[in-house]
């Protein structure tokens, strides 16, 4: 059976754990396939509950005797597990999600369960109300990282790389506007120039400026071709992002 395990709270917090087994031993033990660290997790006891397939059916039992092993906030001896439970090791002890994966998995983690599991993460974890985006995208981040597949980890790569190409695209631009603007401006004022000093006769007076205008009518369209690369570049960040 493919078993997946998030640590969401305890000394194992932000990890999570694939096994393909059929039987697991949760404790502090040296012999615990998923071993706490009992100066950490002190809820925990050396052999706390152990999980096991019963015509088929997957079930955790609580191996402590005291009645320390909760499913989804109840206390329980021994009860089957479904898929998106959650296991508690003692009272205040560590909060572990359970997942039943399928065999196309390949040892990663879909995206779902990435943003669902940093989510559950943040909201139990103590923080200010105003970095929660921050905490969020920041184990995101590193689930993707450490768990996620190579399409993901590509996507997760562009839509990081996207904001910087766009402020550097946007630099650019300004940059050349400012500079056409300046070119505009002094040519603009060579012209007044000339037309005061009587340099300057009408026709060529409206053949600069007709070249004038044509420059501006250019440096406009420069724009609106900018503008519509950004919009797509953006509509391509939401598409990447929902898929």
């Amino acid at each position: 059976m493919n078993v997946m395990l998030h640590h969401l709270t305890g000394s194992l917090r932000g990890q999570t754990q694939y096994f393909e087994a059929d039987a697991l031993r949760f404790g502090t033990g040296s012999d615990c396939d998923v071993r706490f660290h009992a100066a950490d997790d002190r809820h925990v006891a050396p052999a706390h509950a152990e999980f096991a397939l019963h015509d088929h059916s997957p079930t955790l039992r609580d191996l402590t005797g005291q009645h320390a092993l909760f499913i989804n906030n109840r206390q329980t001896i021994q009860a089957a597990l479904h898929d998106g439970d959650l296991i508690q090791l003692g009272e205040h002890g560590p909060l572990i999600r359970f997942r039943v994966l399928d065999d196309q998995a390949n040892g990663h983690k879909p995206w779902q369960y990435i943003v669902e599991d940093s989510r559950d993460i943040v909201v139990r974890t103590p923080h200010r109300p105003y970095t929660s985006l921050f905490h969020l995208a920041r184990h995101v981040i590193s689930d993707i990282a450490r768990y996620g597949s190579p399409t993901a980890k590509m996507v997760a790569a562009l839509l990081l790389l996207l904001p910087l190409l766009l402020i550097g695209m946007l630099s650019v631009s300004w940059y050349y506007e400012y500079q056409a603007a300046e070119v505009i401006r002094k040519n603009v004022a060579e012209l007044v120039s000339q037309v005061e000093t009587g340099r300057l006769g009408r026709a060529e007076l409206e053949a600069r400026v007709a070249q004038e205008r044509e420059v501006v009518r250019k440096l406009q369209q420069n724009q609106e071709e900018l503008k519509a690369n950004l919009i797509a570049a953006l509509d391509n960040r939401q598409t990447a992002r929902q898929s």
